[in-house]
């Protein structure tokens, strides 16, 4: 366990101290090598789709459709998960550095979707994030209900989540670094 105000760690090992330099209860300093094979991915938590059969993201590539024809489309891909902070997830496995990942919208997807991607909204990635105050609030998220309670047809939240006339959903993507 390491103590958050010295940030140091609390050990005990056993040596090879067969000339007897080291006495017990002595202090040392340490150093602990970490492979280079624990290399982490991290991502928006918004771009993991989390189930219980796999938690995956979706990969946007480039594919080609029935006809022969190429359009950018997404790959449904599995991958296991570390440690969360914040507003980021580890990604352990599954995925290469430098694959562009859907980080927005992925709600919508299914594999091998046709889709058009719009970066001019992004999600919050950040390590330490802060709740919005009420100043930063422009608008409530929902109106109020219509008369005596109840929703009427016209209410803003009503309308549908996903526009029919649009041949592809726009996503957010983003290629992450390793």
């Amino acid at each position: 366990m390491i103590d958050e105000s010295t940030r140091n760690a609390r050990i005990q090992a056993t040596l090879d101290n067969r000339a007897g330099h080291l006495k017990p209860g002595m202090f040392v300093t340490g150093q602990v090598l970490l492979s280079d094979e624990d290399r982490i991915i991290p991502l928006p938590v918004s771009a993991i789709s989390y189930a219980p059969y796999g938690d995956s993201v979706f990969v946007v590539e480039q594919m080609k459709g029935p006809d022969g024809k190429p359009y950018r489309g997404v790959r449904q891909q599995f991958v296991k998960l570390g440690v969360a902070r914040g507003d980021q997830v580890a990604v352990v496995s599954g995925i290469a550095p430098g694959a562009e990942v859907v980080s927005s919208g992925a709600f919508k997807l299914r594999n091998l979707a046709a889709v058009e991607v719009n970066n001019t909204i992004q999600p919050a990635n950040t390590t330490a994030p802060k709740p919005r105050t009420t100043d930063e609030v422009d608008r409530p998220l929902h109106q109020a209900p219509g008369p005596r309670g109840r929703r009427q047809p016209g209410d803003p939240d009503r309308r549908p989540a996903v526009d029919p006339h649009a041949r592809r959903p726009a996503v957010s993507a983003q290629r992450p670094s390793p």
